[in-house]
């Protein structure tokens, strides 16, 4: 390469100059400025093979970090897609599922999200429900009903298959087999 070239025309210059040093070697004043001239060649020739090097790997570390950001890159792009794959796969799963299923804020009660099956069930739209709470909407039959059940979900992490009264945006009461479970998000 680059480099192997360099080192022989280093060579060759260092020879060269070396060459005019031993024939004017034994002039007073030219033979003290070709060694000179001698040394100084090959000090530029040294310099410039060390340069050449350091270019050459200069570029090689270049080569390697295009590279791998293009890695990068189309990784990042491909887990991107398949984060939105997924994405859109749950969101279609929580809408379409026969399930009621309604997400809260533990600490305040506010509705975050429903699903299709909620709004059928409750006759509530989640324009009706999106920020308030169930207490608000009047949906529990019995408020200390609702204490215990929070209880059990703070005592237990999850409850499952707990039965409860609702009421419906008419007001009729209607009982479900609840699954809770908390979970952080964000």
């Amino acid at each position: 390469g680059g480099s192997r070239t360099g080192l022989v025309w280093s060579a060759v210059t260092i020879v060269a100059a070396t060459a005019a040093a031993i024939r004017l070697s034994s002039h007073p004043v030219f033979g003290t400025i070709a060694w000179t001239t001698a040394i100084a060649a090959g000090i530029c020739a040294i310099a410039s093979v060390l340069a050449e090097r350091s270019r050459e790997r200069a570029m090689r570390a270049l080569r390697t970090a295009r590279e791998q950001a293009e890695l990068e890159a189309r990784t990042r792009a491909s887990a991107e897609r398949a984060l939105r794959e997924s994405q859109n796969l749950f969101a279609t799963t929580f809408r379409r599922t026969p399930a009621m299923l309604v997400v809260t804020d533990f600490e305040s009660g506010e509705i975050l999200e429903v699903n299709e099956s909620f709004c059928q069930i409750t006759g509530w739209s989640a324009d009706d429900v999106l920020g308030r709470t169930l207490p608000s909407l009047n949906a529990w039959q019995d408020g200390h009903e609702r204490a215990r059940f929070l209880k059990r979900i703070v005592d237990h992490g999850s409850v499952q298959n707990a039965e409860l009264a609702l009421r419906t945006k008419s007001g009729e009461r209607v009982s479900h087999l609840v699954c809770a479970e908390l979970i952080e998000i964000g």
